[in-house]
């Protein structure tokens, strides 16, 4: 028995250490699921809080943008997470102070500081009384620096959602406000959209203004004036006559007021004169005046366009906030830009009616004075374009040695023959050329702006007989491409106490083609007209012109009973001259003879080629003395002159008067049988007929 008592000891005690094994190794298992399980709890709590924080920051960033008045704020801790921008706006609205979310926590939780913002509100925050629903509050608020306030009446309505409390804000008394002032603004806007006058515009919708001008509240509306740099004042309201003539005409500098500055930055600029350390522009601004607001106008494309500025004056305390002045200053915008382009699209429907009637008259020109042609259309553009500030004038290729000048611009304008003031061809080819150096498209011939004081300037002034009041002139120089190398130019002075506009140089780059068509075509007729008139190798009027000219010189002194006498010579042994040394000296010979004849008579005298070697001169209101002592200088210059043939070279000549009832023919026969005369009694002679 006592074995068997033994072995089943044995078999119970192995039993519970068998059941305390398992029951330990059960217990292990359990214990690290519960720690696996842990760790994971943990894991996904840090997940859960990392999304809250996420949330929270989009939840931020999401009501501030609202358009609604709305307050978000943690539904089991209370706190404050970001009101929406429309409330912090509404809110400034009624205090009259800017507003912050941290501000907007205080009025909301400091009862002790604001007593009287949301009551009701902020004890339902408090306490644990938040519940779904819509109730009333009010919103009471002080003015500054006083003990009087005034009381709202709100309408709030409580979300209670899964993590957050919205608080929605509603004051239906503000919102009818809104309305009204929407439907006011509205009506305003669409009477501002017909008015065409500026000023009756301007005053029109003075009334989208949340501040009352007057008593201490003034504005006005300045217009730029981009050719003279500054602001110009077009309307105002509320300012007496000493501030109205200070703010008539600003100059665009930085600095010199808040006017200037705010366009030139395109941002607002509030100047406030009662702050210590404030300069105050004291020829600007009377002492009346604490603060200056100046805001800028721009157009669509960015373009400056003007300002709105208002004035306060002592003892004022207007707020004026972007919501306040934002309508009125939109339609100021839209109402400036309409000024503008209207006034650019009227300007440029005169311009281009000018420059129509400038080309119709180049046109149609058949005077064949280009001088006088030109000068009437230029006295055209200086009374209709606003070419009227300054001097002009052209300097063209007359076709000869020297060259051409017409307008205001240059003391000595007429025919190059006369005025001995003519400036040099080569002069102008090289200014031409010096103004299309400085393009940046080579030969684009488009107006260029020559600085006072310049090298190029310098150039124009000593070159051109330009009047002395333009010598310190700012110059805009557009060439003129004639045609076979023939240049010329528009030069436009502008005094110096102006400041130069594109528009100059705009209308001048539209007339220019009409001028240069038409010198190039006068140019044209004057070579074909020398070509039919002249001898191609001497330059001399052609023997048919000759006579034309001699016709009509007979019919003159009938007319006025005056003398008249020719000269017809030709040049002695020319024929040998030709088979000794050839016809290229002998055209030589031919070329030189007519020139120094040509340079012995007066320039109302005629002299032309008669035919091979032979000359007629026509000698106006000369008897036959005085004839033939002109004869007779002509024979001794031509035989003091050296040729190529390398002896002299002479002439014989003939002189003959006019008689009553002479034709051309007759006329020129005597002439002829005097110098027949002359060669007959040994040549190098002159020979005088009645």
């Amino acid at each position: 028995m006592t074995a068997i008592g033994g072995i089943s000891v044995s078999i119970l005690a192995g039993l519970t250490v068998l059941i305390l094994t398992f029951l330990v190794i059960r217990y292990r298992t359990l214990l690290g699921k519960a720690e696996h399980a842990l760790g994971d709890f943990s894991k996904r709590q840090m997940q859960a809080y990392e999304m809250a924080k996420h949330c929270q920051k989009d939840l931020r960033s999401c009501v501030r943008f609202m358009p609604a008045k709305v307050l978000i704020a943690g539904r089991h801790d209370r706190k404050f997470i970001q009101p929406s921008e429309a409330l912090i706006n509404w809110i400034e609205t009624w205090s009259g102070k800017p507003e912050t979310p941290d501000t907007l926590t205080s009025y909301l939780f400091s009862s002790d500081k604001y007593p009287g913002f949301f009551p009701v509100l902020k004890r339902r925050l408090k306490d644990g009384s938040i519940a779904s629903g819509v109730f009333h509050d009010t919103l009471k608020v002080p003015f500054e620096n006083s003990a009087c306030q005034t009381e709202h009446s709100v309408n709030i309505r409580i979300d209670v959602l899964e993590g957050v409390v919205c608080v929605w804000f509603d004051s239906t008394a503000d919102k009818q406000n809104q309305q009204s002032r929407e439907r006011s603004d509205a009506s305003v806007i669409r009477s501002i959209l017909n008015e065409t006058d500026l000023p009756t515009a301007l005053e029109s919708s003075s009334a989208l203004l949340r501040c009352q001008l007057g008593n201490g509240v003034a504005c006005s509306v300045s217009l730029l004036d981009g050719s003279a740099k500054t602001l110009k004042l077009v309307w105002s309201k509320g300012l007496d006559s000493t501030i109205r003539g200070s703010v008539a005409r600003l100059p665009l500098v930085f600095g010199d007021s808040p006017s200037a500055t705010a366009l030139l930055t395109e941002t607002s600029v509030r100047k406030a004169y009662n702050s210590p350390g404030v300069r105050r522009e004291v020829r600007i601004m009377p002492e009346s005046i604490v603060s200056w607001h100046s805001y800028p106008i721009l157009s669509n494309d960015g373009d400056a366009l003007g300002t709105v500025d208002f004035y306060l004056s002592d003892g004022v305390s207007a707020q004026l906030s972007d919501d306040a002045v934002g309508n009125f200053l939109f339609v100021v915008a839209v109402l400036l830009e309409r000024k503008v382009a209207m006034s650019t699209i009227f300007r440029q429907a005169r311009l281009d009616q000018a420059v129509k009637e400038v080309g119709q008259r180049l046109m149609v020109a058949t005077d064949g004075a280009s001088s006088s042609t030109l000068n009437e259309c230029l006295i055209f553009l200086t009374t209709a374009t606003p070419l009227s500030d300054g001097k002009i004038g052209i300097v063209y290729d007359f076709g000869s040695d020297e060259a051409e000048t017409v307008g205001r611009l240059f003391e000595h304008s007429g025919d190059p023959e006369t005025d001995q003031s003519a400036p040099r061809l080569s002069a102008v080819k090289a200014i031409c050329a010096d103004v299309i150096a400085l393009q940046d498209g080579g030969m684009a011939l488009e107006t260029v702006l020559v600085e006072s004081g310049s090298s190029t300037a310098a150039q124009l002034i000593s070159e051109l007989p330009i009047c002395a009041d333009s010598a310190s002139a700012t110059f805009f120089v557009c060439p003129l491409l004639l045609g076979r190398g023939q240049m010329g130019a528009i030069i436009f002075a502008l005094p110096g106490d102006q400041i130069p506009d594109a528009a100059y140089g705009n209308i001048m780059d539209m007339v220019s083609p009409s001028i240069a068509s038409y010198l190039s075509r006068e140019n044209l007729l004057r070579e074909l007209e020398k070509r039919a008139n002249h001898d191609q190798l001497t330059g001399l009027l052609n023997r048919g012109c000759i006579e034309e000219r001699l016709s009509s010189e007979i019919k003159r002194s009938n007319r006025y009973e005056n003398e008249l006498s020719v000269i017809l010579f030709d040049i002695d042994h020319f024929k040998q001259i030709n088979d000794q040394f050839g016809h290229d000296v002998g055209d030589e010979v031919l070329k030189q003879v007519a020139r120094r004849a040509e340079a012995s008579i007066r320039a109302v005298d005629l002299i032309g080629r008669w035919g091979g070697e032979e000359f007629l001169v026509i000698l106006v209101e000369t008897d036959l003395a005085s004839a033939k002592h002109v004869a007779e200088n002509i024979r001794r210059l031509i035989e003091s002159d050296v040729y190529e043939t390398n002896k002299p070279v002479t002439i014989s000549a003939g002189v003959a008067c006019y008689l009553g009832g002479d034709s051309s023919g007759s006329l020129v026969k005597r002439a002829d049988i005097a110098l027949y005369k002359a060669k007959d009694q040994g040549r190098n002679q002159v020979v005088t007929t009645t």
